[in-house]
């Protein structure tokens, strides 16, 4: 069977695509191991270039703006998700909706170790961690995560809990209602 490891997004600087394409290449004798990259946008032709330069047979491009009940299929076959790996200031501070979706199908997360992942995610716990844009890490997580079905089984599980217990709209909702009744709103003269 193909090992899948997905990715899904819109080819802006802050996915850090140019390393996922490395990994690809870094992998590409590892057997059944396959990389989908689903999505376009700003950085997809330049992208799309660089891995037929380098002519690598694990790697697919889904080329085009998946609607929502097609990508929960992509998602649900992957063995393995990838949030982002870019370098930019921006990806220190954000926690893509990417991930949000993945950890909501319990599916095992690879993403770029920032503070703002941090907040959410433990390393070996209920994600992996990766140093941003380091391909030779990103390669061995993922075989790890291929050479052991318990661990992922295990990041997954526990991914997917912390996105019960912290992330669902109604813990959000509640958490942005108090949040809301505790502010000390001025007093009107009306």
């Amino acid at each position: 069977p193909v090992f899948e490891v997905l990715f899904v997004g819109t080819y802006i600087p802050l996915h850090g695509i140019e390393t996922m394409i490395q990994v690809a290449k870094i992998l590409e004798a590892e057997p059944n191991l396959q990389f989908t990259l689903v999505g376009q946008g700003q950085l997809y032709p330049e992208m799309k270039q660089m891995a037929e330069r380098m002519g690598l047979p694990n790697l697919q491009f889904i080329g085009r703006w998946v609607p929502a009940a097609e990508l929960v299929g992509y998602i649900a076959r992957a063995e393995v998700c990838l949030g982002v790996f870019g370098e930019g200031e921006k990806a220190q501070r954000v926690i893509p909706c990417k991930i949000f979706d993945y950890l909501s199908m319990a599916k095992p997360l690879i993403t770029a170790d920032t503070p703002a992942v941090r907040e959410l995610l433990t390393h070996g716990e209920n994600a992996y961690l990766c140093p941003i844009g380091d391909e030779r890490a990103l390669a061995r997580q993922i075989q790890e995560l291929k050479n052991d079905t318990g661990l992922r089984q295990r990041i997954a599980a526990n991914g997917h809990q912390t996105y019960l217990r912290l992330c669902t709209p109604d813990v959000i909702g509640k958490v942005l209602v108090q949040a809301f009744h505790s502010l000390e709103l001025p007093r009107t003269a009306c």
